[in-house]
């Protein structure tokens, strides 16, 4: 017998549900944490607690380091420059306020002398309607 042939007798032997019920679908089974290694790292100051938080902070904050750029592009402003220590937008100058002020002034004289206009023409139609009812 060949050594291939004996590793597929004992794959076959361990997930023999007479042996082992349920041996292969065993190991398929989900887990409610991920595994924690055996020997925990200096990081974790050898406890599993430790362990967790930082893990849970670091996801947190990679969560964050994208999400806030998405969600800030939802709202039209993307940014200039990705890193680890955040996203960076660009500045508005103070030329760029001046001009959009500048624009915003104009369209409110724009709309003022809209209103006015229409302001003569309905004082005008009403003139002429109460002279077609007089009539």
């Amino acid at each position: 017998m060949t050594s291939r042939s004996r590793a597929t007798l004992a794959c076959l032997d361990a997930c023999d549900p007479h042996r082992h019920p349920g041996g292969c679908v065993g190991g398929a089974r989900p887990r409610s944490r991920p595994p924690t290694p055996h020997h925990l790292p200096s990081l974790a100051l050898g406890n599993r607690e430790v362990l967790w938080a930082e893990r849970t902070l670091v996801f947190f904050y990679g969560f964050l380091l994208f999400l806030v750029p998405i969600l800030k592009a939802l709202g039209g402003e993307l940014p200039i420059e990705l890193s680890t220590r955040g996203a960076r937008y660009a500045e508005a100058s103070d030329t760029a306020l001046e001009e959009l002020k500048a624009r915003i002034d104009e369209n409110e004289e724009l709309l003022d002398d809209t209103i006015e206009s229409l302001d003569t023409i309905a004082t005008r139609l009403q003139e002429e309607s109460e002279l077609d009812s007089g009539r």
